[in-house]
């Protein structure tokens, strides 16, 4: 029988990186100052827009530590004094860029709560205005990538919602700027980067859509770039983390279409990346998540093959790097639920084994975390559709066993 930890629970404090705390402390010292230099001069649009850059500011932070309810307010607060000053002095295009930006962030705080149609608005809304400042001065780089960056956006909002086709659309207008912004600037790589994210995008949708082969010529299109910026510049971590993406991504096609044994060489690939970049930064908790994917994405392989003693060590190395990082930040509710999602295949594994007691123990471990998430943020419904299946799993697993028994 596979020994599992005991459940870890989010209850147990909230320990923030010093870092983060420390930077939040140092905006909101900001934020007093800024809001009595607009008191003493409640005229000076300046002051007011100081003071809407620091409101962001501040929520970022509390994106970063997931206070996804907190960040909406700051954001709201900041959309809301450059509303004023975009009203105030519409000839100003300086104060429509800002409350395009603040569209932005307001999007995507209600994305990761998980209320699409509600960021699909903002992300309109924000998409409205960058076309008429690129209208208004096609030359200004800053805003036609931006006005890419909501396309892609307002794509990602259509396929989460199932509209595939609409969103092909979105990231279709997206490539088209990137590819000119980056055909003219080869040696900036930053655009080379949202470049091949963009055939990412494009992949994705098309996989949405079932055309596999034309998914994977647009997941190494990505790669290609990707892995010619590497040639360049081998020594930036962050450009090899995106080579093992492109080589996940093209795993998952051929995952799908049943080449098992292709798609695991891509994934180990991956694999090599990531334990590299593990080895040489092993304080580096992206790295280390990403190291976690790459072996549950590997025991997935293993598991459509029916190797589960092999599927069952790859899930154990995933869930042991999880269980580390949550005891890292416990506030990243993102890595509570991938720490869940370990115990549903640990416990998937126990049922292709055969043993039930060990499945439903993973199973109701895994449940408690995912109820203690939506207990925080009762309002997600993608944690809530998480709950459910968790709670369907237990239901049906315990139904089992008193047959069984």
């Amino acid at each position: 029988m596979r020994r599992l930890p005991q459940p870890r629970t989010l209850s147990r404090g909230r320990p923030t990186c010093d870092v983060i705390e420390e930077a939040l402390k140092s905006f909101y010292d900001s934020l007093l100052i800024r809001e009595r230099l607009i008191v003493a001069d409640p005229a000076n649009t300046r002051w007011r827009r100081d003071l809407s850059i620091t409101y962001i500011r501040i929520g970022d932070v509390l994106v970063a530590q997931t206070k996804f309810e907190q960040a909406l307010k700051s954001f709201r607060a900041g959309f809301d004094l450059r509303q004023q000053l975009a009203g105030a002095e519409p000839e100003n295009l300086e104060w429509p860029r800002d409350l395009s930006v603040s569209y932005g962030k307001l999007g995507s705080v209600l994305q990761a709560q998980g209320k699409l149609d509600e960021a699909l608005q903002n992300y309109r809304d924000g998409l409205a205005i960058d076309q008429r400042l690129v209208a208004a001065i096609p030359a200004n780089t800053n805003w036609q990538k931006h006005l890419a960056l909501s396309y892609t956006r307002i794509g990602e909002i259509l396929i989460a919602q199932e509209k595939p086709e609409e969103a092909l659309k979105s990231f279709r207008e997206a490539l088209a700027i990137r590819e000119q912004l980056a055909g003219s600037a080869p040696g900036d790589y930053s655009l080379q980067f949202t470049l091949s994210s963009t055939y990412d995008a494009i992949g994705d949708a098309l996989v949405a859509r079932g055309r596999l082969d034309d998914a994977l010529a647009a997941y190494h299109s990505g790669l290609a770039i990707t892995e010619r910026v590497v040639a360049v510049i081998p020594d930036k971590t962050e450009w090899q983390q995106n080579v093992a993406v492109w080589q996940d991504k093209i795993g998952l096609v051929l995952k799908r279409q049943g080449k098992f044994d292709v798609a695991l060489e891509w994934f180990r690939k991956g694999l090599a990346i990531r334990t590299h970049l593990v080895e040489v930064d092993p304080g580096n908790t992206s790295w280390r998540r990403s190291l976690s994917i790459s072996h549950e994405q590997i025991g997935d392989v293993l598991m459509a093959q029916r190797k589960f003693d092999a599927a069952g060590e790859a899930y154990e190395a995933a869930f042991a790097i999880r269980a580390d990082l949550v005891t890292v930040n416990r506030d990243n509710s993102q890595w509570w639920l991938e720490f869940a999602e370990s115990y549903a295949k640990l416990a998937s594994v126990s049922e292709q084994q055969g043993d039930m007691i060990d499945a439903l123990r993973a199973f109701i471990q895994g449940q408690r975390i995912i109820a203690a998430l939506v207990a925080k943020a009762p309002d997600n419904a993608v944690w809530k559709q998480h709950l459910a299946w968790f709670d369907e799993q237990i239901a049906r697993l315990r139904k089992r066993t008193r047959k069984q028994s």
